[in-house]
């Protein structure tokens, strides 16, 4: 939610807030999210140690969101004076689609590391 909201401030100058913008952000980062809960659930799914997964999901997260200002600033010129729709939804796939989908492939791995210390717990381990 906190990325919705910055990502509305963010394309405001260059779209102008409106149903349109705030839609397609959402939309872009649940698509995002998506994406980033099927490859987590995978990665769990098929990785002995998710746990070192969660490091690197953060990192990516936080690095994908600074690369995201930079691909935002690089598609602005190239989408300017398109469609006002259009323009909205080429910024915020730009900035939105890559931070939300790392930031999806947490809850996955955190949820299987919560249940791999679960049933140790009832193991007596």
């Amino acid at each position: 939610m906190a990325l919705e909201i910055v990502a509305g401030r963010e394309l405001a100058p260059y779209v102008g807030k409106s149903l349109y913008t705030l839609t397609l952000i959402i939309a872009v980062v649940l698509a995002g999210l998506s994406l980033g809960h099927w490859v987590g659930g995978v990665i769990a799914d098929r990785s002995a140690r998710p746990d070192r997964w969660v490091a690197a999901a953060l990192s990516g997260a936080a690095l994908a969101a600074g690369v995201s200002l930079v691909l935002r600033r690089l598609v602005d010129p190239v989408v300017s004076g398109t469609d006002p729709v259009g323009q909205a939804g080429a910024l915020a796939l730009a900035g939105c689609f890559a931070p939300s989908a790392v930031a999806g492939l947490l809850a996955p791995l955190l949820s299987k590391l919560a249940v791999e210390a679960s049933v140790r717990v009832r193991r007596g381990r």
